[in-house]
């Protein structure tokens, strides 16, 4: 058996043409077609997989960082393959070059020792990112947003300049990466990254490497709003890790950050606000 899980509840274009492009290479094979909303125990559903089975996960980002966290701690023993919907799909983004002929990855071993975000006393599994700074303040800018105005189309770009050049303000941060402390001031953000991409095509991590057991926090700091600007423009192609003396690239397996003041923070996209620290264990 096939089991096709996917977001019923996406109305993405991406998301329905993943669906019915699946249907279409899996047509003549017996398979079933699960909402993800519809699982109510994982653990149950990967139970009665048989020898043969497997599962195709179609998604955005936020399809993937759920699944993750809901599945980690169970034994998988079928093939899981995904196929990234949705726009800017940072997931697929950073391992498209391991998708087959048709656009599917098998993850089985992307979803493995994956990293644990621990702030306010919770702790979450992450396949990409978490946006601490003016990152995280852009994903709480857009919720408020789409709270007042359900469905209003939300331009990131435009939210993150206006942060950047009107209302956000530094602050300084701490960095402790194994044991070792980092001090910088005026910064702007402090992300740590399993992946190379977050916040959909920034590759704010370009040497990250998501199979060596490491993290990395990119911490921009020191600069003034206009330099800023540009050097935000440079992370598309992650040239910013160029300018050494604004952005620092700190690599371990514990990352702790503590900013001076507190600001949002977003784990693969999951908002959380008023942090006053984070920490990783790779």
């Amino acid at each position: 058996m096939i089991y096709i899980l996917y977001n019923a509840k996406s109305h993405n274009e991406t998301s329905v043409e993943s669906l019915e492009k699946t249907l279409n290479l899996l047509k003549g094979k017996e398979v079933t077609k699960i909402s993800v909303f519809d699982i109510s125990s994982y653990e149950d559903f990967f139970a009665k997989m048989k020898e043969g089975d497997m599962v195709y996960l179609l998604g955005g980002d936020g399809t993937i960082s759920h699944f993750v966290n809901d599945v980690y701690n169970i034994d998988i023993n079928v093939p899981v393959y995904y196929f990234g919907a949705g726009t800017g799909n940072d997931f697929m983004t950073d391992i498209k070059e391991k998708a087959d002929e048709n656009g599917y990855v098998l993850i089985n071993d992307y979803i493995k020792n994956l990293p644990t975000c621990y702030v306010k006393g919770k702790s979450y599994k992450f396949v990409n990112g978490i946006g601490y700074g003016l990152d995280g303040e852009c994903v709480a800018v857009a919720d408020d947003i789409q709270s007042k105005k359900p469905g209003k189309a939300i331009s990131y770009p435009v939210i993150s300049v206006k942060l950047l050049l009107i209302t956000y303000k530094t602050c300084d941060v701490t960095v402790i990466v194994d044991g070792v402390e980092h001090h910088f001031k005026k910064a702007w953000l402090a992300p740590t990254m399993k992946g190379r991409y977050y916040g959909g095509g920034l590759m704010v991590a370009p040497s990250q490497d998501r199979k060596n057991g490491k993290v990395s926090c990119v911490v921009i700091h020191n600069s003034r709003r206009l330099p800023t600007l540009f050097l935000f423009l440079s992370i598309f192609k992650g040239e910013h890790v160029k300018k050494v003396k604004k952005v620092s690239v700190l690599e371990g397996k514990e990352i702790k950050v503590k900013f001076s003041q507190p600001r949002s923070l977003q784990v693969d996209g999951e908002l959380i606000r008023d942090v006053m620290e984070y920490s990783v264990k790779a």
